[in-house]
């Protein structure tokens, strides 16, 4: 039936909720096939082997067809018989067996991942292909009781979470509990395959290409070189994580088992497979490289965070609205632009709770991270990685702290200009923040979207978010923006989405106003177009002492990674004043340019005025000569404009 149809169905639970993902997911199964049910926080949890009857719509987030939206809740019918699970192999994989209980054999690549949610996944080797295996925390299987290699009899319930609309990569089985894993065969001697985890120090690798477009191939063998930007253990206790940036864009690296990680602030060249794990771009390293050192500056954002800024250092400064706690983690809502940022605080970094308090001004640098894909809030959050990322300032205004949900924007007095900039609207409704899978529910809306430009087309670029890749047209003035853009940058969009064509065809985003393109910056402190593939001393660009949060900084970085740090005993008070003096002879700079450049294009317009009316003033306006506009020359263009 069609996606939306309100439907009923029944059938015996085959996992409970929270086995086959977050939120609340439970799958039913008949006779006939299975389904997901997306069940309320006030519906019972029914365990397996009951028989319900749901009522609600259907949808299909990220490819797996599921009942949403239950009108009257779930009711169950009592208990029933448990169906028998049907024999599966990567090739059947597919959405025809869809939410079904399947049994599968093979051979396990590697110990399983754990993440910092506890859920488990790992690949299954079968003689028809690969399978991906996944395991939510509720589950309770333990990664000691699958070693690498062994031979194991799984069974579980095929999902669906694909990369993008219409992909069919993102099948999965999820196992709900122990009992599901059977070992069959004792650990077999590994066979090596191409782009295996332990590639030797001759192998040949490919030509080194941008991040970006490593991440827009989505697939196969790719070797990149960036900065490394945070600690191993951030992400999560296993030592294997990384985020690497370039100028064009940042991704997440999986380190090779028993390979130690690089600091922060090493420059890496680091080559494997990309792909994507839970909706982010990730590139499961065969071997990494360091080749020297250097500062990275984090990217100023006066917006909320997009996939243009996906796994970017960034920086975000506004007013704390909302701070919630738990144990060593904690979440806080920060306005600015008059959008509401959530800040993450991870375990792995260390921040103690009391570091962010609301109703006060914060500056916060840290990682631009994309929602989990089952999450219902779209937002990207911003990871700080230790508590030198966060600065505290003095009491928030009062028209600044606004209230308000923390699942959208939110704008006061005092923000709508600043919230109608960002929207690109003029004072109109905010721009929704969106990913392109779901373009085609906000036909007629105004959103803001950011990702890579994947190609570029007469009339603008089609734009690659990580979950689709959508047309974005430029048209009247910001049709002059085009000649500025090219194939992998990162930027974001505001436009209005509309229809190619007739009904069903093709959404797409419309943008009428220049103002609506905003590239990403270059955050990179780098001197070259290029890498140095020695491992010799890198160029480093002086950074402003008076910014220390936005630069790099390691417990076990080089003191060229903390060179810009005011607090670092290396630089002392002398540097400190030289840096500001530095600072303030620059910003006069630029000022003197800005009225020279104002100066050149007021006496422009003048000299066209002059040409065009020198014998036509006189009678239009008596008393004004040409010689009273050309004396007009010489006034000072700040008070001219006045």
């Amino acid at each position: 039936m069609a996606i939306g149809r309100r439907v009923t169905v029944s059938g015996v639970v085959t996992a409970e909720a929270g086995r086959v993902g977050t939120p609340p997911l439970l799958a039913i199964q008949d006779s006939t096939a299975g389904i997901v049910v997306r069940i309320g926080d006030l519906d019972p949890r029914p365990v397996r082997g009951t028989r319900v009857e749901v009522t609600g719509s259907l949808a299909d987030p990220y490819g797996q067809l599921e009942v949403r939206g239950l009108v009257g809740g779930l009711r169950v019918l009592g208990p029933a018989s448990p169906p028998d699970p049907i024999s599966a192999t990567a090739v059947s994989v597919n959405d025809a067996i869809e939410a079904r209980l399947v049994t599968v054999e093979g051979t396990a690549d590697a110990k399983p991942a754990k993440a910092t949610s506890g859920d488990l996944t790992f690949t299954l080797t079968t003689p028809t292909g690969s399978i991906r295996i996944a395991a939510d925390a509720s589950a309770r299987i333990a990664t000691t009781s699958i070693a690498p290699h062994d031979r194991l009899r799984l069974t579980g319930i095929v999902g669906q979470r694909s990369s993008r609309k219409g992909a069919a990569d993102g099948f999965r089985i999820w196992l709900r509990d122990a009992a599901d894993v059977i070992r069959t065969g004792a650990a077999a001697t590994p066979t090596p395959r191409p782009g295996g985890s332990a590639a030797p120090s001759g192998k040949a690798t490919g030509p080194t290409i941008s991040i970006a477009a490593a991440v827009l191939r989505q697939s196969g063998d790719v070797t990149v070189e960036g900065l490394v930007t945070i600690r191993s253990n951030l992400l999560d206790a296993t030592g294997r994580r990384l985020v690497i940036e370039d100028r064009t864009a940042g991704v997440e690296i999986l380190l090779p088992t028993g390979t130690s990680a690089p600091a922060v602030g090493s420059r890496v060249r680091v080559s494997g497979e990309i792909g994507r794990a839970y909706g982010a771009p990730r590139i499961r390293a065969d071997q990494v490289r360091r080749l020297s050192v250097a500062a990275v500056k984090a990217l100023d954002l006066r917006i909320a965070p997009s996939a243009a800024h996906e796994w970017r250092l960034v920086r975000v400064r506004g007013d704390v609205v909302d701070v919630h706690r738990s144990g060593d983690r904690w979440q806080a809502e920060l306005l600015v632009g008059g959008t509401r940022v959530p800040i993450l605080g991870l375990a792995g970094a260390s921040i103690p709770s009391s570091a962010i308090v609301e109703g006060r001004t914060a500056t916060v640098v840290g990682i631009a991270r994309r929602p989990y894909p089952s999450a219902s809030d779209r937002r990207f959050s911003v990871v700080p990685r230790s508590a030198r990322d966060v600065t505290l300032g003095g009491p928030a205004d009062d028209q600044g702290t606004a209230t308000g949900s923390s699942n959208g924007p939110t704008t006061t007095a005092s923000s709508a200009a600043a919230a109608a900039a960002a929207a690109g609207t003029g004072g109109g409704p905010a721009a929704a923040d969106i990913d392109l899978v779901a373009i085609d529910e906000h036909v007629g809306q105004t959103v803001r979207v950011g990702g890579l430009v994947a190609a570029l087309t007469s009339d603008g670029f089609r734009l690659d978010d990580g979950t689709a890749v959508a047309a974005v047209v430029l048209r009247g003035a910001a049709l002059a923006s085009l000649a500025d853009i090219g194939p992998d940058d990162a930027l974001t969009a505001i436009g209005r989405v509309e229809r190619s064509g007739p009904a069903g065809s093709a959404a797409r985003i419309v943008v009428d106003d220049p103002v609506g393109i905003a590239r990403v910056g270059d955050p990179v402190a780098e001197t070259g177009s290029s890498f140095p593939t020695s491992g010799g001393p890198a160029s480093i660009e002086p950074l402003s002492a008076s910014d220390p949060a936005g630069t790099v900084s390691d417990a076990g970085a080089p003191l060229s990674a903390t060179v810009s740090d005011p607090i670092a005993p290396e630089l002392g008070i002398a540097g400190i004043v030289l840096a500001g003096m530095a600072s303030i002879a620059l910003t006069l700079l630029r000022r003197q340019r800005s009225r020279k450049r104002l100066g050149d294009r007021i006496s422009a317009r003048l000299d066209a005025l002059v040409g065009a009316t020198t014998g036509a003033v006189p009678a239009m306006m008596p008393g004004m000569t040409p010689v009273t506009v050309q004396a007009a020359r010489r006034v000072d263009p700040p008070d001219l404009v006045r």
